[in-house]
């Protein structure tokens, strides 16, 4: 299982990135379902791409768009399968503290389970916020750069200090290791 947090720099060109931003933009499969078991006011827009369920055509097709970009990441770093169990499109903004969580806790428990996440937001700053926080610490990846993370460690969106709101796209999928330490990416 994965020790370290993985930044993959420059894993996919930026069109590819906004191209699947536009397409989430102006999409009209968001829902406001998750956390799971959260009160409506702490949830958050999510357009779920994969969970094992049926999905309209719109979704499929952002998906498949999503999962080129995850074959792309997965070219430069190795340490995960293509098979996803889980994907997503999520949005967050100054407006919405993220919750600090762990995922894949109740389920996926026999996968050794990893989390590949990118911000598709291509002109997206550090001095904006809205970094990444695992295990403790605060990370910032520039854009067309993914994390690769062990999801049941404890993580979430750092705070947001603009206006802009920032999409990610994050993938649920097993790791080729069970002992993954870094990726010279």
């Amino acid at each position: 299982m994965i020790k370290d947090l993985i930044i993959v720099k420059d894993a996919v060109p930026l069109s590819l990135l906004d191209q699947l931003r536009n397409q989430a933009e102006i999409s009209r499969e968001w829902a406001i379902d998750v956390p799971v078991n959260f009160a409506f006011k702490d949830r958050f827009p999510k357009i779920t791409l994969v969970d094992g369920g049926p999905k309209s055509p719109a979704v499929s097709a952002m998906f498949g768009l999503a999962w080129g970009i995850l074959a792309l990441v997965r070219e430069k770093c190795p340490e995960f399968k293509l098979d996803v169990y889980y994907a997503g499109i999520s949005v967050k903004d100054r407006h919405r503290e993220d919750n600090i969580h762990v995922d894949h806790d109740a389920d996926l428990k026999d996968i050794h389970v990893v989390k590949v996440l990118g911000i598709l937001n291509t002109d997206w700053k550090e001095d904006w916020g809205g970094g990444f926080h695992w295990n403790g610490k605060d990370y910032y990846a520039p854009p067309g750069s993914f994390y690769v993370f062990n999801p049941r460690i404890k993580h979430g969106a750092c705070d947001i200090h603009t206006d802009e709101k920032r999409l990610a796209v994050d993938f649920a999928v097993e790791s080729t290791t069970k002992k993954i330490v870094k990726c010279p990416y």
